[in-house]
């Protein structure tokens, strides 16, 4: 895939797809009534980005032919079956087809479909489903009404975020110490160009390349001191901003030259850079394509952990490898970036707490790392220290979501 100013998805999301994690301590939701919908002629895909995503112990992927499956933990039904049984392979999502991007948030999954409605399903405690109520999660999708004309999605934790072609950001679910079960427009962006939702924040692109944050900021993820911001606020020290990836602690963006900035908490070092960095600081030790942004194909960021995807299929990563998350064979953290040399041919990634699946351009997807809801998908809870493929509902032979459309 060639970068395209057209960005987002993450769980997660833009360029940069969030992926997202974190846990929930509260109980299982009761389903809500199935909603379907006539099925439209398969979607024509965009970006890889938008065909794969992690979220907290389960991960889901968009096959070209507009199906979506999901695979790993259900305790919300965030696999879309209409039930809360767990899946270790991959699953058809019932009652939806045609769907052009995905986006998954810790819980839940957002969908939007070729007509460009948006579509819904798992947890829904804060009102991330846009349903208009906290109650009630789905197990099967559900139409999120009050959008329209769509551009791109993003979901992390329990937040949702939608950028229309008119430039207009619309978010529902838990953002900082605000929420919403219904999509409300942010009053003061009115030209963005890429979304990325972050734990409790958001972040968006505007069309002069400068970089604005809303919501908790806890840790640093605004650029700023800690403090919640219930509007807009630019993020200092950076701009010509193509793309950005928002995590749980940290934040990534993409500049138009091909580097990489990074801001935040670094506990894990998910930063790639020395200590922590309230104000945006460029990760060294990358490629910097000659071609700038265009040799990018995606920046992720997950909880603890961080990664780049170049043009050429490779990818570099950095951070906690508690579970064997980094893909490289061992548990050793990662301070500074390195390429990862047991992956080759990826065109899209979706970073999660603990583990990470790989897009491949011939339409396989590999993941790598903890495994103990069956996020691997490879129909066993174990561990893996390298990428293994992601099986079929078969579990005789690998996924296959369709292979890139990518020049």
């Amino acid at each position: 895939m060639i970068f395209q100013p057209r960005l987002v998805l993450a769980g997660v999301s833009c360029l940069a797809l969030a992926a997202c994690g974190g846990s929930d301590s509260a109980t299982p939701q009761s389903p809500q009534r199935t909603a379907q919908h006539a099925a439209l002629p398969a979607p024509l895909l965009q970006l890889d980005t938008e065909r794969i995503g992690a979220g907290a112990g389960f991960s889901a992927g968009l096959s070209t032919d507009g199906t979506v499956y999901a695979w790993g933990d259900n305790q919300y039904g965030q696999l879309g079956q209409g039930h809360l049984a767990s899946s270790l392979l991959p699953q058809p999502v019932r009652g939806l087809s045609s769907v052009h991007a995905l986006a998954v948030g810790d819980y839940h999954i957002l969908a939007m479909r070729r007509d460009g409605t948006v579509w819904g399903w798992g947890s829904n405690h804060y009102g991330q489903l846009g349903a208009g109520n906290r109650m009630n999660g789905a197990t099967t999708p559900v139409q999120i009404t009050g959008l329209s004309s769509v551009r791109t999605l993003s979901a992390n934790s329990f937040l949702s975020v939608a950028l229309r072609h008119d430039g207009s950001v619309w978010t529902w679910g838990r953002n900082g110490s605000h929420s919403s079960a219904q999509p409300v427009r942010v009053a003061g962006i009115a030209d963005a160009k890429a979304v990325a939702a972050g734990a409790e924040y958001v972040l968006a692109v505007r069309k002069d390349g400068t970089v604005w944050g809303w919501g908790s900021n806890n840790y640093g993820t605004l650029g700023k001191r800690p403090g919640n911001y219930a509007h807009p606020a630019r993020v200092d020290g950076i701009n010509g901003v193509v793309a950005v990836s928002a995590a749980r602690q940290h934040a990534m963006a993409l500049r138009t030259d091909g580097s990489v900035w990074t801001w935040g908490t670094n506990m894990y070092a998910q930063m790639g850079v020395e200590g922590y960095q309230l104000a945006p600081t460029r990760i060294n030790g990358l490629p910097l394509p000659p071609n700038g942004a265009s040799g990018v194909r995606q920046i992720a960021t997950g909880a603890y952990n961080s990664a780049v995807l170049y043009s050429d299929g490779s990818v570099w990563s950095w951070g906690a490898n508690h579970y064997g998350q980094i893909g490289d064979g061992s548990t050793s953290h990662r301070k500074v970036p390195a390429r990862l040399n047991t992956v080759g041919n990826v065109v899209a990634m979706a970073v999660s707490d603990g583990f990470v699946i790989f897009l491949q351009a011939d339409g396989t997807a590999l993941g790598t790392g903890a495994n103990s809801m069956g996020a691997l998908g490879n129909n066993t809870r174990s561990n893996t220290l390298l990428p293994v493929p992601v099986q079929g509902m078969s579990g005789t032979a690998p996924l296959n979501l369709g292979a890139s459309r990518a020049k």
